[in-house]
Parts: structure tokens; C-alpha cells; sequence
């Protein structure tokens, strides 16, 4: 049997901040974080597939 698959994850990677939206025209609080999938094989070797 084989056992493969993947997954998405997104991860905070630090504070947050304020700062001024050009959409609404107001301050807002922003914070950076981190989007990614990943693929694995049997659970014990894996990759990243793709980050953003």
C-alpha cells in the first residue's frame, strides 16, 4: 500500500500592524502571513509545493 497526499497550511509570522487601506480609505490592522501546500509519502518524507 501507499500511502501519499497533501495539504495547505497558513501560518502568522509576526505582529500586527496598522496602516492606511487605499481600498476603503481607512486605517486598518494588517498582518503578514504565510500560505503554502505541501506534499508528503507516507507521512515521513515531504516537500513544499508551493508558498505565497
Amino acid at each position: 500500500m501507499i500511502l501519499w497526499g497533501w495539504g495547505e497550511s497558513n501560518v502568522a509570522c509576526g505582529v500586527e500592524e496598522r496602516a492606511f487601506c487605499k481600498n476603503c480609505d481607512q486605517e486598518q490592522a494588517f498582518a503578514m502571513r504565510l500560505q503554502y501546500s505541501y506534499g508528503h509519502f507516507y507521512h515521513l518524507f515531504g516537500w513544499v509545493r508551493e508558498k505565497q
